[in-house]
């Protein structure tokens, strides 16, 4: 099953840990398959 996640909020792994806002996160099972944009998601 395929999901996205909106708003989501990811720590970008470096040794400061800044937050990344403002992303979908999507998923198939369960798996991160890409976070994108949150605009780039918008059905018009």
């Amino acid at each position: 099953m395929k999901y996205a996640y909106k708003n989501g909020k990811i720590l970008n792994g470096t040794k400061e840990m800044q937050v990344q806002t403002g992303l979908t996160i999507l998923t198939e099972g369960e798996n991160i398959t890409a976070i994108v944009p949150e605009e780039s998601t918008i059905r018009r």
